[in-house]
């Protein structure tokens, strides 16, 4: 959204009835101001801020911010050389209940370094070319829920508070969420990635659910160091601190759910610290098990962190050249038990000891099922690839 120039005053655009006041924005207002540029706007939104009135409704919040609905091809203007510009929200201050739901998206979009506050809504919004959202603050209750994707989208370090949901959304390019930080109950079920996704890093609170959704792409949800992704925020010790108050750091899982998920492709989890309850299993409706986990190639496990409420119980594995069916594993078990159960000569033992009881099961169930699990003496687990090596 470039300007061919900068005006300050956003006063000026109110002359005309159809942009509302200053106090009762119009969604007319909302694109007059936004063609102004950052700093129009930002002087605007903080001068003039969201007000929110009791009525026999229940409480209505006024002045919010509203674009839904809008085709964004209406809002640019070409250049003499019939280059199209693109849409600059990089550093907008949109606060709380932003509307953009069933928006459309012509052309790429940045909304990098920009602050969304409670409530926004995308819903229903569609990304024509590449969408960028980095470093971008999103408060509680956001909702990117059957968004289209159509090009690639850029989430790298941005952050959600508590209930985000992309659910039943779909990514048809690469979709990037490196370092993104995600508080309690983010929700990608039903969603669909078409092409490669990365997670890399990514720091997640509790009752994370991605049940249902599937990944016809390679996916990344690897272990990072912090100094490897703090490039990506523009304010590292605000990043540093949220992971610390949340207890989500760059190389752990505290709470995710995985059930129902289809890999259609390589997947990627290790150096990762499980150290809540994870589950690639079934998917259950009306408690009656539904649909299970699949991967159709061997799973990336290398190096990872294991505690006892984690469970593969009816997953799908793919098949080796030897008919047998195969992970890529290889945990290092946080609380080490032995496993008295491993005594099928399917199975090579060692010295090794591993996790408890809802591993135990999942193992237990694979055991007749013709399954390879290969211990060491590294207090690893290891299997074949799908290509029968080792690892």
């Amino acid at each position: 959204m470039a300007t061919k120039k900068k005006i300050i005053d956003y006063n000026e655009i109110f002359y005309d009835k159809n942009n509302g006041l200053p106090d009762e924005i119009t969604k007319a207002g909302c694109i007059a101001l936004a063609k102004l540029g950052k700093d129009a706007w930002n002087s605007w939104s903080k001068n003039h801020p969201v007000r929110y009135e009791d009525t026999n409704q229940g409480t209505i919040a006024k002045n919010t911010v509203d674009f839904s609905d809008f085709d964004f091809s209406k809002y640019f203007e070409e250049s003499e050389s019939k280059t199209i510009i693109h849409i600059d929200f990089k550093g907008f201050d949109f606060r709380e209940r932003a509307n953009f739901s069933n928006a459309i998206f012509c052309i790429r979009t940045d909304f990098s370094n920009s602050t969304f506050g409670e409530g926004t809504n995308f819903t229903g919004a569609v990304f024509k070319e590449n969408v960028y959202f980095n470093d971008t603050n999103f408060g509680l209750n956001s909702r990117f829920i059957g968004c289209k994707f159509y090009g690639k989208s850029r989430f790298i370090g941005a952050r959600f508070d508590r209930n985000s949901s992309f659910r039943n959304s779909s990514f048809s390019k690469n979709a990037s969420f490196i370092g993104a930080q995600f508080g309690n109950s983010a929700d990608f079920r039903d969603t669909i990635f078409f092409s490669f996704t990365n997670f890399s890093g990514g720091q997640f609170g509790t009752d994370i659910k991605f049940d249902d959704s599937i990944f016809k792409g390679s996916a990344n949800f690897t272990a990072s160091d912090w100094p490897l992704i703090l490039p990506y925020y523009k304010d590292i010790e605000d990043a540093k601190n949220w992971s610390c108050e949340h207890g989500a750091t760059p190389d752990n899982f505290r709470d995710i759910s995985f059930n129902g998920v289809e890999f259609l492709n390589h997947v990627n989890f290790s150096d990762r610290i499980f150290i809540g309850k994870t589950s690639f299993s079934y998917l259950t409706n009306d408690n009656v098990l539904d649909k299970p986990c699949v991967f159709r190639k061997a799973p990336l496990f290398f190096n990872c962190k294991l505690n006892q409420n984690i469970s593969f119980y009816g997953a799908i594995f793919p098949e080796s050249t030897s008919g047998k069916k195969m992970m890529i594993l290889q945990f290092v078990p946080i609380e080490p038990l032995n496993l008295p159960f491993l005594n099928n000569k399917l199975y090579v033992k060692s010295k090794c000891s591993f996790v408890s009881n809802c591993l135990k099961k999942s193992f237990e169930h694979y055991q007749n099922k013709n399954y390879y699990f290969i211990y060491t003496e590294r207090l690893v687990i290891t299997a074949l690839a799908s290509r029968g090596r080792y690892y």
